[in-house]
């Protein structure tokens, strides 16, 4: 787990080391990634690492925490909140870091990605209000489900799709494939 205060060297230390990763899985994959390597490419000290976080994944799961965060806080700026325009900005947001969505998928670690979602569903709940609670949770298990499948057909296609059109793409897939 991390344990991140909100004091604002604590921000900076993890911030870096969540960059660092972001740096690293440029070049490698993330069972390649090691806390030494890691905490040299952030320029922070091994204790430093320790009193943030427990080890690699809990840095990929504040990532991930980060990414929605800032999903949801772009999503939220937008006048007409339809199902179809926050799911593209999370898609667009999951697209942004496609090395690290990658690697979840290799790792088999996608539930991460579930947790994230789903310790933010109130956020998404207050975007999209005329939605049930339930309705919200059950969207978001069908967007984080669709989204390693989309995010790897996007990538064998070049990765030259934007947002919108990778959504829309998904849309039409779903739509053919309903019985």
């Amino acid at each position: 787990m991390f344990h991140i205060s909100t004091d604002r060297r604590a921000q900076r230390s993890s911030l870096k080391v969540c960059d660092a990763l972001d740096r690293l899985l440029e070049t490698r994959r993330l069972d390649r990634v090691g806390v030494g390597e890691l905490v040299e490419e952030a320029g922070i000290g091994r204790a430093t690492f320790y009193r943030h976080f427990d080890g690699i994944f809990d840095v990929v799961e504040y990532r991930c925490e980060l990414i929605i965060t800032g999903v949801l806080t772009r999503a939220s700026g937008f006048s007409a909140r339809t199902v179809t325009e926050v799911s593209t900005v999370l898609l667009g947001g999951w697209m942004g870091h496609r090395h690290l969505m990658t690697e979840l998928i290799r790792s088999g670690r996608t539930d991460i990605i579930v947790t994230v979602h789903q310790r933010h569903a109130a956020a998404v709940h207050q975007l999209l209000p005329r939605l049930s609670a339930n309705d919200v949770r059950l969207l978001i298990d069908l967007i984080t489900a669709l989204l390693p499948v989309a995010i790897e057909d996007w990538e064998r296609r070049g990765s030259a799709e934007t947002a919108q059109e990778l959504s829309l793409r998904t849309r039409a897939m779903i739509r053919l494939a309903a019985i």
